[in-house]
């Protein structure tokens, strides 16, 4: 997955054992199946417990989406 996509990834989108992204969630504007590992399904089951709003991660948006320079920054200070 992109950076934009993991961090503007919604529940509505993890399924059972994977992730279904639609196509205008995608950069290339195709579907896009991310299977789930167990590892994967053990983060998403305590972001789960957390759960805020729409999206997996409780992060800081505008406009209903992730702000690239943003994205970039938080991951330049991870």
């Amino acid at each position: 997955m992109r950076d934009g996509e993991l961090l503007n990834l919604k529940w509505e989108s993890v399924k059972d054992d994977m992730i279904v992204l639609v196509n205008t969630a995608t950069k290339q504007r195709k579907e896009n199946i991310v299977p789930i590992t167990s590892t994967i399904r053990g983060i998403l089951d305590s972001l789960a417990a957390e759960r805020k709003d729409d999206y997996v991660h409780p992060l800081r948006r505008k406009g209903g989406r992730m702000e690239a320079s943003y994205c970039y920054g938080l991951i330049e200070r991870i």
